[in-house]
């Protein structure tokens, strides 16, 4: 574990939190779509009023595995992304559906 949290490809201190830097890129994001007519002020407001907190980043360790290596999971909860993702998920989930190639029955309409 500390090797991964050694390296800086996993985890690097950082001279600032950039958090207030998201949640702006965030709120910048959703006045654009509101003034592009794309969602309602309600949606915006949605999205964009959080009291952001730090991301967190934990190890999960795998067992299974030679040398039980370290999964590292960084949690969004309550992050200024969160509700963002919400809704894009919203969204897209239900197109996501017609894609072929996401297709649990992918197989099957290949061989036709």
């Amino acid at each position: 574990m500390l090797q991964q949290l050694q390296n800086p490809l996993h985890c690097r201190t950082l001279d600032l939190d950039p958090m207030e830097q998201h949640a702006n890129k965030i709120k910048l994001w959703g006045g654009k779509w509101l003034c592009e007519g794309q969602i309602s002020l309600a949606i915006a407001q949605w999205i964009t009023e959080t009291k952001a907190k730090p991301g967190v980043a934990f190890g999960n360790v795998k067992t299974h595995k030679p040398g039980n290596p370290l999964r590292l999971i960084t949690s969004c909860c309550g992050k200024a992304i969160e509700r963002l993702s919400a809704f894009t998920e919203f969204h897209l989930t239900p197109l996501r559906k017609n894609c072929l190639h996401l297709s649990k029955t992918q197989p099957i309409y290949l061989l036709r």
